[in-house]
């Protein structure tokens, strides 16, 4: 097995997590299995039942872990944040890079509650996204980068600088990330460097931007297949601002699937709130995987 697949989940992301459990089964060729799950204490037990019905019925064939961010750091190295500061989100990106400590393949692949396989897969079909100039950053993203490059003392080139969009799938090599973690003295250190500077409103963070300047300071490469896109997902902006309808999708995903060889979707929680289930299920048909809706969560 020369791969990982790690997952971040919590509670509000069942519904898109037990499409990827059942997609896993349908698809996903063995492998090992990271879930970490990233919600409060107090949910936990409840949430395992759910999870412990998914893993009877769909991970089989798979070596999974199961975690929590507890398994990472304590109550009391979040004492530097309040309650409302305390942003799932930010968590997830910091489990994303201290999960290098548990893998033990080369390399890990990184997918979101919301992805799911639509065709039969092994991890490393799974392509990266070609690095482009990050001229369509928005400017708190940018600010990140020029924050990062400060902080890894790397000359910032501007916005021609070539990186990986911020989405799922993505890749990642296991002992980069270990040292990048180690760079900033640990898990816990890196856990209350990175959530702290996510705080300003005029930034917008991103692990997978600062694992890739850690890359280049290295003067590392790596020689992925690499295009243009490896998942075609679907977004609330694309019906709020394109004014996407049912056949408008339909067109988008026959359109990725075939030029780029996708085999990776995903469904974004305010297409959810957008949608209704069977217009959710009209898409799904186009790749016979309807069977992929969720059994055990409500829509």
């Amino acid at each position: 097995m020369f791969e990982t697949i790690i997952i971040v989940t919590c509670i509000k992301d069942n519904w898109g997590f037990e499409m990827l459990c059942k997609s896993i089964k349908k698809y996903l060729s063995p492998c090992n299995i990271i879930i970490i799950y990233n919600d409060k204490e107090e949910n936990f037990d409840t949430w395992k039942i759910f999870y412990n019905k998914l893993h009877t019925r769909y991970f089989q064939n798979h070596n999974v872990l199961l975690q929590t961010q507890r398994d990472y750091w304590t109550l009391d190295d979040e004492s530097h944040l309040t309650e409302p500061e305390k942003e799932g989100w930010v968590d997830q990106q910091v489990l994303k890079l201290s999960v290098s400590e548990h893998v033990k393949t080369k390399s890990y692949t990184c997918i979101d509650s919301k992805n799911f396989f639509i065709k039969p897969l092994q991890v490393e079909d799974i392509a990266q996204i070609q690095p482009q100039p990050i001229t369509w950053a928005e400017q708190i993203l940018e600010n990140w980068v020029k924050f990062c490059c400060k902080t890894l003392e790397l000359k910032y080139p501007g916005t021609q600088i070539k990186l990986t969009q911020n989405t799922t799938p993505y890749k990642i090599n296991t002992e980069e990330a270990k040292k990048l973690v180690e760079h900033f003295g640990g898990i816990k250190k890196f856990y209350r460097w990175f959530t702290k500077n996510a705080l300003p409103d005029s930034i917008s963070p991103s692990e997978f931007f600062l694992y890739e300047l850690w890359l280049k300071k290295q003067g590392i490469s790596y020689k992925y297949e690499y295009k243009l896109q490896n998942s075609v997902s679907m977004w609330g902006f694309q019906i709020e601002e394109l004014k996407y309808n049912l056949a408008d999708y339909v067109n988008y995903f026959l359109h990725n699937i075939e030029r780029y060889d996708v085999r990776v979707a995903g469904i974004h929680k305010t297409v959810k709130e957008l949608c209704k289930e069977e217009q959710i299920k009209y898409i799904l048909s186009v790749t016979n995987n309807v069977d992929l809706l969720p059994n055990l969560s409500k829509y």
